[in-house]
């Protein structure tokens, strides 16, 4: 009795195709999609298991969730069961971002009446305001929690036959980096509805077949993440079954990648009980490694996203696993074209020089202080490391800056 499943890396579904594409980013997307899942019904595989990052970001617009989650679903359109629903979720969303505004509006007066002795009735007025959006956030948190109950019956009903899709939460489609987001956001309300399985140490998915169990396992990405004291992430202390499969949505690789970019490699790790650890985030990926008879593997990210991953084939993994042995095949995607097709090279030339120049900035950077990784949220959290500031506000930077990436990215769909 074997326990076969579906290996898929980050998705990054999205609309507006990047700067450096040439083909219809959108349409070879749902190509791809197509491909996987009729590889993964002809292979009658028990689970698709996606690393994270499913969006590109948290929230999708919902004409676009509608057409990937019914490729997903192998042509089921669940639009229809869904649509009320996802009306009050947007509404919940608007009150959560509204609470969150007049608490930091708050946090302001306070701090400025501290140092100029302010009056208080404005403050007073703001808790009152934010009363009001607390009363309203229940009752719609009701009124959703009610219209999922009421459909489920019929959701279930109709993906009853349905390939079941496992994931983690990715960095891209939460709010700040943070998995106290995912109700906030699409792949949250996907998870809430039963569409999408979350996976987590504390949340497992438990395959059976005939008196043999397979536990599927997760965590999701967080600010600190590979940081140094967080291997834990990875490690599985205790086997759920006879076969034991861990996903995470971290920078784990079979090599050390130096010291700019955070992350975490397999010998870090070895004393895992997982009998399989599949890893995302890292796009180019890494080859099946086996280490003490445990398996680490990365089958890359589906869509080619940079001008380096040029000579990326996009592929997916077959992994089969009986109480005896373990095997995986990769299936190359047919539906992704030659790099040199759909990656605009000139672009590469030009973006050479820029590089050249900015890795005098870099360096500037480096002898101003140590900072590792130079995207905005590395930056946030290499100066919370170094200045010893509180997570809690760490994390709302990170959430503002997640804010304002996320308005900027819907500016650009429509």
């Amino acid at each position: 009795m074997s326990f076969k499943f579906s290996l898929v890396g980050d998705m990054h579904q999205r609309k507006n195709a990047p700067a450096n594409r040439l083909d219809d980013f959108y349409l070879t997307l749902k190509n791809k999609i197509r491909e996987i899942v009729d590889v993964s019904y002809s292979n009658n595989v028990d689970a698709i298991i996606q690393t994270g990052d499913f969006f590109d970001n948290p929230m999708p617009s919902m004409a676009v969730t509608n057409e990937v989650i019914k490729l997903w679903l192998n042509g089921v359109d669940i639009s229809d069961v869904i649509y009320q629903p996802y009306k009050e979720f947007t509404k919940m969303s608007a009150y959560q971002r509204e609470y969150e505004e007049l608490t930091n509006e708050i946090i302001n007066i306070y701090d400025e009446s501290n140092q100029q002795n302010n009056p208080e009735s404005k403050e007073k007025r703001l808790y009152k305001d934010i009363e009001l959006l607390i009363k309203d956030k229940k009752k719609q948190k009701n009124i959703i929690t009610s219209d999922i109950n009421n459909i489920k019956p019929k959701l279930e009903k109709k993906i009853k036959k349905v390939i079941p899709i496992l994931l983690v939460g990715g960095n891209h489609e939460l709010y700040g980096n943070s998995i106290n987001t995912l109700n906030r956001t699409m792949l949250g309300f996907l998870v809430n509805l039963g569409i999408l399985k979350l996976v987590s140490k504390k949340n497992p998915h438990l395959i059976k077949k005939n008196n043999l169990t397979c536990a599927i396992t997760g965590t999701s990405y967080h600010n600190d993440i590979d940081s140094r004291g967080y291997e834990s992430d990875y490690i599985i202390d205790k086997k759920l079954g006879d076969r034991h499969i861990h996903l995470i949505h971290g920078m784990l690789h079979n090599k050390d990648m130096g010291k700019i970019i955070r992350h975490t490699t397999i010998d870090q790790i070895t004393d895992t009980l997982a009998d399989f650890t599949y890893t995302g985030h890292e796009h180019n990926g890494f080859p099946l490694t086996q280490v003490d008879g445990k398996y680490f593997y990365n089958s890359g990210a589906i869509p080619r996203l940079n001008i380096s991953e040029i000579e990326r084939k996009p592929k997916i993994g077959i992994l089969n696993m009986t109480k005896g042995d373990i095997s995986l095949e990769e299936h190359y995607l047919k539906s992704a074209r030659n790099g040199k097709d759909v990656l605009d090279i000139s672009k590469k030339l030009k973006d050479k020089h820029k590089e050249e120049e900015f890795a005098e900035y870099r360096k500037a950077v480096r002898n101003v202080g140590k900072i590792e990784g130079y995207n905005v949220m590395e930056i946030i959290n290499s100066i919370s490391s170094n200045k010893n500031i509180k997570p809690k506000v760490r994390d709302k930077a990170l959430e503002m800056v997640s804010n304002a990436i996320q308005k900027l990215e819907n500016n650009q769909e429509r």
